[in-house]
């Protein structure tokens, strides 16, 4: 099985790979390409940027981006809720850091969101926690 889907500047692919024991959603930007998956029970998604660029992106485009993937996702077997190891630093009234495992990983501010990965690494986050802080700062 393997749905198409644009939604404004990205493109998503619902697809059951052979490795995989359930469906994933791959997103692609020209910024960054992400993962989500189930494999451990809950949703999960991977970051990977694609140069050593920063990533400024349109927080409410990139949310609607990974809503729409997600909905494809939500099978049966998700029992697990991941565990909430994402910080929120506020720097100022206009812009705070999301910090995981000790490292800034994004600022939001102004309704964009800035992510900040060396190229060659990449991030691991619980899907619904993040989605609910990036939420919280759509304006």
């Amino acid at each position: 099985m393997i749905t198409y889907m644009h939604m404004n500047e990205y493109e998503i692919l619902i697809a059951s790979p052979f490795d995989r024991e359930y469906l994933v959603a791959e997103i692609c930007h020209k910024l960054l390409f992400a993962e989500i998956n189930q494999e451990h029970g809950y949703l999960e998604i991977q970051i990977y940027p694609t140069s050593n660029q920063k990533i400024v992106l349109s927080l409410k485009k990139f949310v609607e981006a990974i809503t729409a993937a997600k909905k494809h996702l939500q099978a049966k077997h998700i029992h697990v809720v991941a565990v909430n190891n994402i910080t929120i630093l506020h720097k100022d009234s206009n812009k705070v850091c999301l910090v995981y495992e000790n490292m800034i990983f994004a600022t939001v501010s102004a309704n964009f969101l800035e992510i900040n990965i060396p190229k060659g690494s990449f991030l691991k986050l619980p899907l619904d926690k993040l989605l609910e802080i990036l939420n919280s700062y759509i304006t």
